[in-house]
C-alpha cells in the first residue's frame, strides 16, 4: 500500500476538498473562491510536495489511494460544469470559463498520468 498517510492530512484534505466543491455549490464569486483555494489547497498542496514519501502527501496521492478513477473523473466534469453555469454572469465571463476549461483539462490529464503511474 505504500507510505502511511496520517489519518488527521487525510481528514484534512477531504475537509478542504468537500469545502472548496460547497462554495462553488453556494454561489460564491470567482474571485472568493480562488482566495478560498490558495488557502485550502495550494498551501497543503506545497507542504505535500515539499517531501517526497513522508506522511503528509500532496492532494493527488490522497486522492488515487482512497477514491475510484471513474468518481474522480465525473467530479471533475460536474463541479466544472457546475462552476461555468454558476459563475456564467461574472464580468469577466470569457476569462473565467476559459480558466474553469483549462482546468478541467488539466486536472483530467493530471489524474490520467497518477492513476496510470506507479505507486508513491
Amino acid at each position: 500500500m505504500g507510505t502511511r498517510f496520517d489519518r488527521w492530512w487525510v481528514a484534512l484534505w477531504t475537509a478542504n476538498t468537500v469545502l472548496l466543491g460547497g462554495l462553488i455549490l453556494a454561489n460564491v464569486r470567482p474571485s472568493t473562491w480562488l482566495a478560498s483555494a490558495v488557502a485550502l489547497f495550494f498551501i497543503p498542496e506545497a507542504i505535500g510536495l515539499a517531501r517526497a514519501g513522508d506522511s503528509l502527501p500532496p492532494l493527488t496521492f490522497v486522492i488515487r489511494r482512497y477514491v475510484p478513477r471513474w468518481a474522480v473523473d465525473a467530479a471533475v466534469f460536474g463541479f466544472g460544469a457546475f462552476a461555468a453555469m454558476t459563475w456564467w454572469s461574472s464580468p469577466h465571463r470569457t476569462a473565467v470559463i476559459v480558466a474553469i476549461a483549462a482546468t478541467v483539462g488539466w486536472l483530467i490529464n493530471h489524474f490520467d498520468v497518477a492513476f496510470d503511474g506507479p505507486g508513491e
